[in-house]
């Protein structure tokens, strides 16, 4: 009997432990794991579009060349008279070659697209400006004839002719690509290039009186005049370079020089000719030829904002 008691003792005392145990196994409350923080995707801030302004410098170079009055003197005169001198007589040169500076100020759209340190893009502005450069001349040019029916004597003639010519510049725009490389995640250099617009607006007049003094007995005069206006669309292309900072992920700032030409085009302008003597007729073309080319520079600052 004693052997029995002891045995179940023993047996308890083992068994207690193992059942406190399983109690706090089941008793305890189960708590899950802190679930895993995924970190919130860093934003580029060279991809996608944005809008901006910018102000800036420009330079215009504005040529004008007329080769096409042809005023000339007339080869004879009346009663026989012969042109001695001059024995060439060119058609004088009128032009000009002007730079004029100008305040610039616009706006632009683009898009950009970052593809690891790369980032292409497109991009369209709209400029405000105003270059104008003008230019006005005098000819003076006297001719002597030899009077076949006074041997001996010289007739003369003269001519004056005045010219006019102006070339102004007030908006261009552009639509362009962009292609640059990050020197910091923060600094884009960049190249751009692509199609240019713009007005190009000239004017030109042009007139000439010729004066044959006693040539067949009796004077005779010739006047010539024209004058045209235009406003030209021009098409041609630009090109440049620039540098923009990040300011955080949505706003930016920018240095950009671009050279622009918008080509070269010609304009005839019809020529009114008259004279006092119909004995001389005031031969010579019937309109003037105007050749305008047109090219600046630009110096840009923009800010930009991302969306």
């Amino acid at each position: 009997m004693r052997a029995s008691l002891g045995i179940v003792a023993v047996a308890v005392l083992l068994i207690s432990p193992l059942t406190a145990q399983a109690a706090d196994l089941y008793g305890r409350p189960a708590y899950a794991p802190p679930p895993y923080a995924t970190p919130y995707p860093v934003r580029s801030p060279w991809s996608g579009f944005y809008l901006g302004g910018f102000i800036g410098a420009t330079i215009g170079h504005q040529k004008f060349d007329e080769h096409g009055a042809n005023q000339f003197f007339a080869v004879t005169g009346t009663g026989g008279a012969k042109l001695l001198s001059p024995t060439s007589d060119p058609d004088p040169a009128f032009g000009f070659d002007g730079h004029k500076a100008s305040l610039t100020g616009g706006g632009f759209v683009g898009y950009n697209y970052q593809f690891g340190r790369m980032v292409v893009g497109a991009e369209a502005d709209f400029a405000a400006k105003k270059t104008e450069s003008a230019a006005n001349a005098t000819v003076m040019t006297n001719a002597f004839y030899g009077n076949t029916n006074t041997p001996g004597q010289t007739d003369t003639a003269s001519r004056t002719e005045f010219f006019t010519g102006q070339v102004r510049q007030n908006w261009d725009a552009s639509a362009r690509l962009r292609l640059g490389g990050l020197l910091t995640p923060s600094i884009l250099l960049y190249g751009t290039g692509g199609v240019a617009f713009g007005s190009v607006d000239s004017a030109f007049s042009f007139s000439a009186t010729s004066v044959y003094n006693e040539i067949g007995g009796g004077s005779v005069t010739h006047t010539t005049f024209g004058a045209g206006s235009w406003n030209d669309l021009r098409i041609g292309w630009t090109a440049g370079a620039g540098i923009e900072t990040a300011l955080g992920p949505n706003w930016k700032v920018r240095a950009e020089y671009r050279f622009t030409d918008l080509g070269r085009s010609s304009k005839n302008i019809p020529l009114i000719r008259t004279t006092s003597g119909s004995a001389l007729p005031n031969a010579g073309s019937s309109a003037a030829v105007a050749d305008v080319s047109a090219s600046f520079h630009t110096l840009r600052l923009g800010v930009a904002y991302s969306f």
